[in-house]
């Protein structure tokens, strides 16, 4: 309640500064100008005239009641908050700007069913010359819809219970401007500029230097409005992206006031006063006050350094600014506006050297105040420049008065959509097709009808009102009927008009002639036409004539009653025939088919082909062709290509062959082959013969030839690196086998590999391999190489010339080891010796030795690089006995 009545009282004291003209005349109108959208039903204009005052992004504000809109144009439902949207036009009604800044401040009592109304804020943005009166439209809706809320960039941003020098306060971040403005308090305690620049500067203590200072500081003694007291309590009203409103409150309830924060300015409406006040700015102009260098301008345009102290009255306009010419790129000024003229003094000191002293309604040095009387109204901005002509503009703009006035609303009449196929009075449609037309702006749906009937009452094939597209599709249409059809729009409970009712016919289907073939010779001069039914056809035209374009006298051209086939009769020898069938409903005619012809003339019999056998496969790449003799044959054509149609060129087209066979040099290897053979006789050139295919052979690869390593070759690495040649044709890949014997009936290796080297691991030395290649390619594998063998030798046993008395098996050394270690072992006599490493589970990891030692000392090297870290045993196994010991390998 306490809020209903604080709007109340500031309604009746902004009337002195805005103008507010509601016409309240309803009427269902077709808007002057395009409409942002289909989505929204509703929209009422709203004039902004400036009066006599250039303005700078100027604030408007409007009262509003949707519900009231609506019911004046017959609408009773629910307003859509989150529809609202504002767009300024031009004068013939155009949209010039989408992007209008505002907010709708909810009435205390608003609801959206029945009392959806509250105060309307845009923001005229930019600059409106003096005289300029702009023109917005708001857009809303009601009942049902489904709305995004608009995203409007804020201008204006308040954030509660921020702590600025010892208080919570409420921080309001605006154009050019952030303030800091102490709850308890109930004063701004600080306004940063652009630069960081702070205008008032309070702090704890400090006197001059910091708690004397802020905005309005309204009464002494008691703290009345000024920040660092604790005597008050605030609350947000209302808070949006162009406007914040807040209201404060003394503990004892005898101070009351209410300041609006709009992006450039901040206006204070004192509500409630126990005695007479003031308003004051008491502040560091710039960020420091600097009396010799920063000055004041009074609203008649007197200038003078904020060294200099004054009491007058600021006459008829009461406002003046503070300037630091050294701030920004043309100085900087704040401005202060008591928007009642009174005959009060007002004065200006400068205290201590630190601050500010000026009041509207104080006299210096008193410290009793001369305002009385409520709402009186305080603005303050800050502004770039400090030039009178230039600031005096944007002070007057700020606070004299706007003239805004809400004319009638208008509802939307949506628009039919455009039909566009099929166009009226179109024949030859397929029986399943669409119906199509252009969009109308932001509809939701749209409802098609079609059927046999132009009042659709009966044989209604479409009845759909849930279309989303611009299309609807037919299906199950009759062939040769005729159909009308229809479209209307709607969106967000409106209706457009249908489109204009128009028809179209279903075509009737065009018959598929079928024999004789088109083209064909027949041997008869009474041969039979047949042609393919037409679905729903009640007869058929059947047309013969001897001219393709059916301009010599008719042979036959008559009507039957539905018959698909019809005998000719004593046609003429030697004579080319043209034929067209069509068909009919009892409401659509038909096209005719497409012409066939046939002759008359004797029928030539095409030569069979003999060989190559259709199919046949693997031939080689020169073919002999035979065929079968025709009686009379002048001579025959051969053809020959890679494909059954003939259609990319030929590979052989001979027509002069006069016998019945052909031998053709120069096949490609594994390629399919298609021919055909026909014969010229004096009456012309028979049909060629059925198509047949053949398949020529793939040349297998040659033998490689083996390189690495060499017949007989000794090999003391561990692993074998084998090298061939590479073979032709288009060899792929190799298969490489490593056998134990030469005739490999044990591999040790039988793998393929893609290049010409292939390398192998050898587990058993002291002994001989066996190795060869071959390779393959897309006809298959070739032979193999010619086979060569290797023997592998010991890696790294080492001999002693020591001649020891007993078999043993030495502890290798190192124990343990990182990465390699040498095993020691020695000979009485010699031996068949294998000398294996194996796991702790028992599993040979390598023979190290195998193979008929003479007697001796030996050493043999172990690399445990593959090796994981862990527990090892190595064995020295001969025919009469073995040993094993333990070694340990540490990574």
């Amino acid at each position: 309640m306490k809020a209903c009545g604080i709007n109340r009282r500031i309604s009746v004291a902004r009337s002195i500064l805005l103008i507010i003209v509601l016409l309240m005349s309803f009427a269902l109108a077709h808007a002057e100008g395009p409409w942002l959208g289909t989505a929204w039903r509703f929209r009422v204009p709203v004039t902004v005239s400036v009066g006599s005052h250039e303005r700078v992004d100027i604030p408007a504000e409007v009262q509003l009641n949707f519900t009231q809109l609506m019911s004046g144009l017959g609408f009773s439902g629910t307003f859509v908050e989150n529809s609202l949207r504002v767009v300024e036009v031009n004068g013939t009604g155009t949209i010039i700007d989408t992007a209008v800044a505002f907010q709708f401040d909810k009435d205390s009592d608003y609801n959206a069913s029945s009392k959806a109304s509250g105060q309307l804020i845009l923001i005229a943005g930019g600059v409106t010359a003096s005289g300029a009166t702009r023109t917005y439209h708001v857009y809303f809706h009601g009942g049902q819809g489904s709305f995004q809320a608009a995203q409007v960039t804020p201008l204006v941003a308040l954030t509660d219970d921020v702590s600025d020098a010892g208080q919570l306060s409420f921080r309001i971040q605006a154009t050019g401007s952030t303030y800091y403005y102490h709850k308890q308090g109930a004063g701004f305690s600080s306004w940063i500029d652009a630069n960081g620049n702070d205008w008032i500067s309070y702090a704890v203590g400090g006197g001059s230097a910091g708690d004397y200072r802020g905005i309005p500081n309204a009464g002494y003694p008691g703290g009345i409005f000024h920040p660092g007291f604790t005597t008050s309590t605030s609350d947000i009203i209302h808070t949006g992206p162009v406007k914040a409103t807040f209201h404060s409150l003394t503990t004892d309830g005898k101070w009351e006031c209410q300041w609006e924060i709009y992006p450039r300015f901040a206006r204070m409406t004192m509500i409630k006063a126990d005695r007479a006040y003031w308003f004051l700015y008491e502040g560091t102009p710039g960020g420091v006050l600097q009396p010799t260098t920063d000055f004041m301008v009074r609203s008649d345009a007197t200038q003078t350094n904020l060294s200099v102290i004054w009491n007058e009255d600021i006459a008829t306009n009461e406002w003046a600014y503070f300037s630091d010419p050294n701030v920004g790129t043309s100085g900087r000024s704040l401005y202060m506006i008591h928007s009642e003229d009174d005959a009060a003094t007002d004065s200006y000191y400068p205290m201590e050297g630190n601050m500010t002293v000026f009041g509207f309604g104080r006299e210096y040095p008193s410290t009793a105040g001369f305002l009385s009387g409520v709402p009186q109204h305080l603005t303050i901005g800050l502004m770039d420049g400090t030039q009178y002509t230039q600031c005096s503009k944007i002070i007057n703009g700020a606070y004299k008065p706007l003239t805004v006035a809400a004319g009638a609303a208008e509802q939307q009449q949506l628009p039919a959509p455009v039909a566009i196929s099929p166009a009226d009075q179109t024949p030859g449609y397929p029986l399943t097709m669409k119906l199509t037309w252009m969009a109308v702006a932001g509809v939701s749906s749209y409802h098609a009808q079609a059927g046999r009937d132009p009042t659709f009452a009966t044989g209604v094939v479409l009845n759909d009102s849930s279309i989303v597209d611009t299309a609807a599709t037919l299906n199950g249409l009759h062939p040769g009927v005729v159909y009308y059809w229809r479209v209307r729009a709607s969106v967000n409970g409106l209706t457009s008009a249908w489109t204009a009712t128009w028809r179209f016919s279903t075509a009737l289907g065009t018959s598929a002639l079928s024999d004789p073939a088109n083209g064909a010779a027949v041997t008869t001069l009474t041969p039979t036409l047949r042609w393919r039914p037409v679905v729903d056809a009640e007869a058929y035209r059947l047309q013969v004539n001897t001219n393709p374009d059916f301009l010599a006298p008719a042979v036959v051209d008559e009507w039957n009653t539905g018959d698909t086939v019809r005998v000719l009769q004593q046609l003429a020898e030697g004579t080319t025939y043209y034929w067209r069938v069509a068909a009919r409903t009892a409401q659509v005619t038909g096209s005719f088919s497409g012409s066939w012809s046939f002759h008359t003339n004797q029928m030539l019999v095409a030569p069979t082909a003999l060989q190559p056998a259709n199919g046949a496969a693997g031939l080689a790449t020169t073919i002999t062709f035979h065929w079968t003799n025709v009686s009379g044959a002048i001579n025959y054509r051969l053809q020959v290509a890679i494909d059954s149609t003939f259609a990319g060129g030929f590979i052989k087209n001979d027509s002069s062959i006069v016998d019945t066979f052909r031998t053709v040099l120069g096949f490609a290897q594994g390629t399919r082959y298609y021919w055909r053979v026909q014969a010229k006789l004096p009456s012309g050139r028979t049909p060629f013969s059925p198509v047949w295919w053949f398949a020529t052979a793939y040349q297998l690869p040659a033998q490689p030839v083996l390189v690495s390593p060499a017949e007989g070759a000794q090999i003391n690495t561990d692993s074998v690196t084998f090298v061939w040649n590479r073979v032709q044709p288009g060899v792929t890949r190799y298969w490489l086998e490593v056998g134990l014997d030469s005739d490999f009936s044990f591999s040790l290796v039988d793998s393929t590999v893609a290049d010409t080297v292939g390398k192998v691991d050898i587990p058993v030395r002291l002994r001989s391999y066996w190795w060869r290649v071959r390779g393959e390619n897309a006809g298959g594998w070739g032979p193999f190489s010619a086979v060569q063998s290797f023997y592998a030798l010991v890696t790294g046993i080492r001999h002693e010339n020591e001649l020891p008395s007993q078999l043993s098996l030495d502890q290798n050394y190192p124990n343990p080891f990182n990465p390699s270690t040498r095993i020691r072992f020695a000979l009485p006599s010699e031996k068949q010796v294998r000398v294996e490493v194996y796991s702790v589970l028992g599993e040979r990891l390598a023979t190290l030795v195998d193979g008929r030692l003479s007697a001796g000392v030996y050493m043999v090297d172990l690399d445990g690089t593959r090796m994981a870290s862990g527990v090892y045993y190595y064995r020295l196994v001969t025919p009469e006995t073995s040993f094993t010991r333990k070694m340990l390998l540490v990574k």
